[in-house]
């Protein structure tokens, strides 16, 4: 007994090692989503003033330019001087007016817009009319590369996000252009932006500390569970100990006793069967002892679902958009803690509990699931094909549900964007066993993942999906409490087929159903 219990001291360590790497992985996993999300929108803004500068200098360019008042500041282009007639005019009033070609236009109004807003435009060329707008390295690059194909550049140095795209040839271009050899549709140069990250990392720094400070309550709540519920099956298997060791003080006694006191063996046998009814209640008492677990966890992941909810409801108008962000996200992250402890409570009564097998028409199965999921079905336009002579099997009714709305979820999660899901279901079968398939048109599984997606919270890096990943668990440890075989066949951007047995001797009749639903 000693022994067993250093070694559950052993077991604390490593589930709160195991529970801490598994926080870890999903905090540093939404750390790389917003991280990414912070380069997108960055990305996004750069985007948004080009377009604006280009929509500027497109505008200038079907004019032909524009007439301007001589300034300081605007003085007639030197590098037009030859190129265009009329570069400077004199209205009848005797005001001196210069045209501004769309080039000098839109680095004039970069200027002033830097000016205002700390965000800095450019326009360039490997082929210069204006020395003032020579390139940058990078921008050099950058243009070296639109020559070659690109279509746009992105990088970020010291800080600043660098977003370039090339610009074209146009008809009116050749006004200006048209000297230096360029025709329509050449890649004439390239128009840059540049932009401070800094406001994106302070918003990025405050996604990290919410995220640090919801994930840290959550292992808190994991390790204190972990902590009691293994000091209470400490408690548990010194009890089973002790009536183990009278077990076995019985039957010393008994082989002693066989040959001299058959009398006396009837009586120790009367002991033994109460002795074995204790063992049945203590194992009876530790699943109560697994389901009193579940429940000690989700009472605070309950309570903080509730207070969050709490929180919005009453306090929704005097929270800013970070505060009510960071609400969403611990009432979202709870949320998922909470179905993950469902999942594993599930798969821990596989094979544990014993389930009544009844007759079951499979179709009725499938028709149930799509009823709730319907509304999912419809919003994606996604079509569930079933074979007309399914056979109908002796099985437990909630396993088989779990097992076909499992496999179906599973498809669904993982179907292609550009092409609406379709789902057929089937039956072969050889001397001993019927083989059914669930086969999609979806993503596809590459080969080195067709074994891994079988295991708990395993799940592929191709799509963000939601869920806990042990649904495929619970579907593997189903089909081995009834003595089946599961495995998967697929190609990447193919869809997969999921396939497992069931032994004949269950089998009890054909079902005459044939479904599609779509």
């Amino acid at each position: 007994m000693g022994n067993k219990q250093i070694n559950l001291k052993n077991y604390t360590l490593i589930f709160i090692s195991a529970w801490t790497i598994f926080v870890a992985i999903v905090l540093s996993t939404h750390f790389k989503s917003i991280k990414d999300a912070t380069t997108k929108m960055a990305t996004n803004e750069a985007r948004t003033h080009i377009s604006r500068d280009q929509a500027f200098r497109y505008w200038g360019a079907s004019h032909g330019g524009v007439y301007v008042p001589v300034t300081k500041r605007t003085e007639p282009n030197i590098y037009l001087e030859g190129l265009v007639d009329e570069r400077d005019i004199e209205t009848p009033a005797g005001k001196k007016l210069t045209l501004m070609n769309p080039a000098y236009m839109v680095r004039q109004m970069s200027e002033y817009y830097s000016e205002l807003y700390g965000i800095g435009g450019h326009i360039t060329s490997l082929k210069l009319l204006n020395p003032d707008n020579a390139p940058t390295p990078w921008e050099r690059e950058a243009l070296m590369r639109f020559e070659n194909g690109d279509s746009e550049a992105l990088e970020i140095i010291d800080d600043k996000l660098h977003f370039m795209i090339p610009l074209l040839t146009r008809e009116s271009c050749l006004k200006c252009h048209g000297n230096q050899g360029y025709k329509v549709g050449d890649v004439r140069g390239g128009i840059s932006v540049e932009i401070s990250l800094a406001p994106y990392y302070a918003i990025e720094r405050a996604e990290y500390k919410t995220h640090i400070i919801s994930y840290s309550i959550l292992w808190f709540l994991g390790a204190i569970g972990i902590f009691f519920g293994l000091k209470r099956l400490n408690l548990n298997i010194w009890e089973r100990d002790s009536a183990y060791a009278e077990l076995n003080l019985y039957k010393t006694g008994l082989e002693q006793l066989v040959d001299e006191r058959t009398k006396a063996l009837k009586n120790a046998n009367n002991s033994l069967e109460e002795t074995i009814k204790e063992v049945e209640l203590a194992n009876t008492e530790l699943k109560r002892f697994t389901d009193m677990v579940s429940h000690d966890l989700k009472n605070p992941i309950t309570s903080i679902l509730g207070m969050s909810e709490l929180l919005m409801d009453r306090y929704d108008d005097k929270l800013d958009e970070m505060g009510k962000n960071f609400l969403h996200r611990i009432s979202a992250n709870t949320a998922l803690m909470n179905e993950l402890i469902d999942d594993l409570l599930e798969l821990s009564r596989i094979g544990s509990v014993n389930v009544k097998t009844e007759e079951i028409e499979i179709s009725d199965i499938i028709i149930q699931i799509r009823l709730e999921n319907q509304k999912q079905i419809a919003d994606e336009n996604i079509t569930i094909v079933f074979d007309e002579n399914i056979p109908k099997v002796r099985y437990s009714k909630i396993r088989l549900y779990q097992l076909f709305s499992n496999l179906i979820k599973n498809a669904i999660k993982f179907s292609r964007d550009d092409l609406p899901l379709k789902i057929e279901i089937g039956v072969n079968s050889n001397e001993e066993e019927f083989i059914f398939y669930i086969k999609d048109n979806g993503i596809g599984i590459s080969p080195e993942n067709r074994e891994k997606i079988f295991e708990m919270f395993s799940r592929l890096k191709v799509k963000e999906v939601d869920g806990t990943g042990v649904g495929l668990a619970i579907v593997k440890k189903i089909i081995a409490e009834n003595k089946g075989r599961l495995w998967v066949e697929s190609e990447v951007n193919r869809g997969a087929t999921f396939f497992f047995t069931v032994l004949k001797k269950q089998h009890v009749g054909i079902s005459h159903s044939r479904g599609i639903i779509s």
